[in-house]
């Protein structure tokens, strides 16, 4: 198994096209979790990877609020 982190802070804008560039969902590797871990953000960040984590259900995907994970 794999695991792709992605580190956000403030990244509503490009969120999306970045995980879809890595081939998140279409043409993921197999045995591969995306994680994504917002650290702050004061944008919508969140709320776009709610809805990457809605709309691809099935790639493993889990979204992390670290700001919130003390």
């Amino acid at each position: 198994d794999a695991f792709v982190v992605i580190p956000c802070l403030n990244e509503e804008s490009c969120l999306a096209a970045t995980c879809h560039s890595l081939g998140f969902p279409e043409g993921a590797p197999l045995n591969t979790t995306l994680v994504l871990v917002d650290n702050g953000s004061e944008d919508r960040t969140l709320d776009v990877m709610a809805g990457i984590q809605d709309r691809h259900h099935l790639v493993e995907l889990v979204v992390v609020d670290d700001a919130r994970a003390v």
